[in-house]
Parts: C-alpha cells; sequence; structure tokens
C-alpha cells in the first residue's frame, strides 16, 4: 500500500547534528536547501509550502486577525455551505448555501442564504437571503427562533385556538415556552426597547421619531386586506369549552409612567395621509366575543379615570359646524331599525333627531323616582309624548321635570301626567311677553296667583 505522504525529492534527510564541525557545516546546508525549497527558491513549484496568504488569496480564509476561542475562523469566512457542530466564531460570514451551527458569533457581517443555529446567534449584522421566489404555498419561516428545541411548535400554539388547518410563513418566527418555576418578569416572543436621545420637536413631527414595533402593510391588489396587527389570544390548550379558573386575556396594556408634568400622554392616535374618502371608515368596531356571546361593556371609564368620558368635535372644519352626532338605534316588534340621533346644532340647541323615514321620537320616558332637570335652555321638540311616569304602581313615587328659566316648546304634542303626579310652579316676576301668538304661564310673586301673559304683555289670572 502506498503511501500518501510524498517526500520532497529537494530536502534531503537531516542528520543528527554531532559535536562537530564538519557534520554541522552538512546540517546547516541540508537545512538551507530545505528551507529554499519550502520558500520555492529552488526545485518544482509544486513542492513549495501553502501559507495562510494563499489561503487568503482562493478564498479559503481571511486576513489573521487577534487569537480567538476553539474552532475561531479570525477574519471572513467565504463559503457555499457551513455546517458546525459546535460553534463558528468568524469576522464575518458570507454564504451562498444554508449555514448550520451549534452557536454563531460573528464581530462583522453575516449573510447566508438560510441560517439555523441551535442555541444563539450574535452577530453583528445578520442579512439571510431566502431562494422564495413564487407563491407561498406552504408553512415556513425565513428564520425561526425557539427557547426551547423540543417544545411547541408555532402551529401547534396556533392550533390552540382554532380547529381551522391553518398554515403560515413567517419571515422570522419566534416561540416562547414559559415553564412552570420560571422566575423572569416577562416571557417574550418578540420585543423592542428604544431610548431616543434625539429630539423631534413635538408630537406631529416624524423627524427622529423613536418606535420601539413598527409595520408597514399594503393592499397591492384589488380585494386584497392587509392588517396592520392580528392578535389571538385564549384560555385553554385547545378549542373546546373548558372550566379553567383565574385566566385572565389582555388584549392590549398601553402603560405610561409619567414624572413631569410637562409630558403630553396620547394613549392611541388613529391618523393618516389619506388622499380621499374611503367608501366606510370606522375607528372602533366591536363584534360579539362569540355567536350570542356579547361583550359585559364596549367602553368602560374607571371612576377618577378621566375628566371628560367622551368629547364629540364638529363634524368639520371652520365656522358653522354643528358637533358630531351619536346615533342610538332600536328594533322595533316590526323588526324595523329605529335610529335616533344626538347632535347640537350651530346655535348650540340639543336635538334628538330620528334618522331616516322609519324612525320616530315617540316618547322621552323618566323612570320612577328619577328627575330630568334642566336649566337655562331652551326645548325645541316635536316630541308627540312626555312620559315623566313609566309605570302606574301606587306604590311608587313619580319622577319629576323640572324647567327653571327657559321656554319649552312642545309642538302638537300632548303632556299626560299619569296618575296624581302634580305639576308645580315656582313663583317669579312676571316673564318678558312672548312672541306674538303665545303665551306664558307663571306664578306671580307678588300675590302667588297663577297667570298668562300675551305678546302684549296682557295678562290673565287663571282660576281667578
Amino acid at each position: 500500500m502506498s503511501s500518501l505522504i510524498r517526500p520532497n525529492p529537494n530536502i534531503p534527510s537531516i542528520p543528527q547534528p554531532v559535536a562537530d564541525i564538519g557534520a554541522l557545516t552538512v546540517v546547516t546546508q541540508f537545512l538551507k536547501q530545505g528551507v529554499d525549497s519550502l520558500a520555492g527558491s529552488r526545485g518544482k513549484p509544486g513542492d513549495r509550502a501553502v501559507t495562510f496568504n494563499d489561503l487568503v488569496s482562493i478564498g479559503l480564509t481571511g486576513i489573521p486577525g487577534p487569537p480567538g476561542p476553539p474552532g475561531a475562523v479570525p477574519s471572513v469566512l467565504n463559503i457555499s455551505s457551513l455546517t458546525a457542530s459546535g460553534a463558528a466564531h468568524v469576522g464575518s460570514l458570507v454564504s451562498t448555501g444554508a449555514a448550520q451551527v451549534g452557536l454563531l458569533v460573528s464581530t462583522g457581517a453575516a449573510q447566508v442564504d438560510s441560517l439555523t443555529v441551535s442555541k444563539a446567534a450574535k452577530v453583528g449584522a445578520l442579512t439571510a437571503l431566502g431562494s422564495l421566489t413564487g407563491a407561498l404555498i406552504g408553512d415556513g419561516s425565513g428564520g425561526l427562533f425557539k427557547s426551547q428545541p423540543a417544545g411547541f411548535d408555532a402551529n401547534a400554539i396556533y392550533r390552540m385556538c382554532t380547529s381551522a388547518l391553518v398554515t403560515n410563513y413567517d419571515e422570522l418566527r419566534a416561540v416562547v415556552t414559559n415553564q412552570p418555576g420560571s422566575t423572569i418578569t416577562n416571557a417574550c416572543a418578540v420585543s423592542g426597547y428604544v431610548v431616543n436621545n434625539a429630539p423631534s420637536g413635538g408630537d406631529t413631527v416624524a423627524a427622529a421619531s423613536a418606535v420601539a414595533l413598527f409595520g408597514i402593510g399594503v393592499s397591492a391588489v384589488d380585494n386584497a386586506a392587509s392588517w396592520g396587527m392580528n392578535v389571538i389570544l385564549t384560555d385553554n390548550t385547545a378549542p373546546v369549552v373548558s372550566t379553567g379558573a383565574g385566566r385572565v386575556l389582555f388584549g392590549a396594556e398601553l402603560d405610561f409612567n409619567v414624572t413631569s408634568p410637562h409630558t403630553l400622554v396620547i394613549g392611541t392616535s388613529l391618523i393618516g395621509a389619506s388622499l380621499t374618502a374611503p367608501s366606510l371608515a370606522i375607528a372602533h368596531q366591536v363584534y360579539p366575543l362569540g355567536p350570542g356571546i356579547p361583550w359585559t361593556v364596549s367602553f368602560l371609564s374607571q371612576d377618577g379615570g378621566a375628566i371628560n368620558a367622551l368629547i364629540a368635535g364638529q363634524q368639520g372644519s371652520g365656522a358653522s359646524q354643528p358637533s358630531q352626532g351619536i346615533i342610538l338605534t332600536a328594533v322595533n316588534v316590526n323588526n324595523v331599525r329605529i335610529p335616533v340621533g344626538i347632535q347640537q346644532a350651530i346655535d348650540g340647541t340639543l336635538t334628538f333627531a330620528p334618522q331616516g323615514p322609519q324612525a320616530q321620537l315617540t316618547r322621552f320616558n323618566v323612570f320612577p323616582g328619577e328627575n330630568v332637570r334642566i336649566r337655562n335652555t331652551q326645548i325645541n321638540s316635536s316630541i308627540t309624548g312626555v312620559n315623566i311616569a313609566s309605570t302606574n304602581d301606587a306604590n311608587t313615587a313619580f319622577g319629576m321635570l323640572e324647567l327653571q328659566g327657559q321656554t319649552v316648546w312642545l309642538s302638537g304634542a300632548e303632556i299626560i301626567m299619569d296618575g296624581a303626579g302634580p305639576v308645580t310652579f315656582i313663583a317669579q316676576q312676571a316673564p318678558v311677553p312672548p312672541p306674538a301668538g303665545r303665551y306664558r304661564m307663571y306664578v306671580d310673586n307678588a300675590d302667588n296667583k297663577l297667570k298668562l301673559v300675551n305678546s302684549a304683555g296682557v295678562v290673565t289670572i287663571i282660576g281667578a
């Protein structure tokens, strides 16, 4: 069997040095012949030694750097694929194929077609270029990070929320399993941490803004739907009815820790840079939790939570704009929707306005024991009935409609005092005469008599 090692014919066998001038001369000559051959100054070129620079010139390694840990490649590594069962330490990594390593540490840039790291990847800059060129037709990810190799995979967690067959493609997929006994504060699949040291000039200036989590979605073709964020939470590991207790689901929590009275806080801001009005725009939409399962409260402002629970501004910009409306919708016995809008007009009048040809506001109900007090406001209404009591129960106290210092217009309406509820007048001075064709009724504080005054100022005593 022939040996794989071929002796270099230009390097003679070097004899053992002895304490003799002639013998040392021969050893020195043989050493010089060997060094000349390895250096390429004598013999065949193929017999010379391969230097580290030779490896750099053919792209097998880079310029030597500082000594690294065991298994380290000091500088640039250009390869078609990389497989390392242990750690790979490189200055920078360029792989046109797949890179599979136990631990990757790159002080420079890492550019790979695909990267699988079973432990951790620490790189100065990572560029992962996939090989997909067509439609996404199967489950997969461009980069996968799992806290535990044997833990749940992404679709196993997804199927805890739905019985439907789901497949996702995630350019970056992170899966975390928070096991019992964990002592960390939060187990986060994806997180962003930003410190902004660049003044941006205010809440409306986009320059130098700091964003912990950012994304852009584009519906580029007809009938395409895009979501900026879509989160599913469940209280069970399977989509079946359970009896678990003490489980809490928070869709979103925004914490604001303010330390300065000069700080502006905006909880959520819905804005845009649209060029045209959409067919329908709903800023906040609430659906049932499930078929026949409504939310208990759609919007709740806790005690002390806000000075104003709701402010409805004007409908448009500029002068002579009414307020934005609030629409209440009911369905009558004929299954007809009856929407009624509440709106403030440009003269300050608060209007209860029916919406649509089928709508009509028939009654304004005050429940037993409750009062309606209106001060310094004119009521102009076409209400067909004013119901101050909602029941004929003799043991129930009637409500009270108290009108102080204003005019009540009931155009073609009827006031029904259902039961023994009294009509009370507070004695006052004679009022200003009303417009033509109208009368004002009052109790004169001079003689405590009920009187009518017309537009001409003629006073008539009622029941005199």
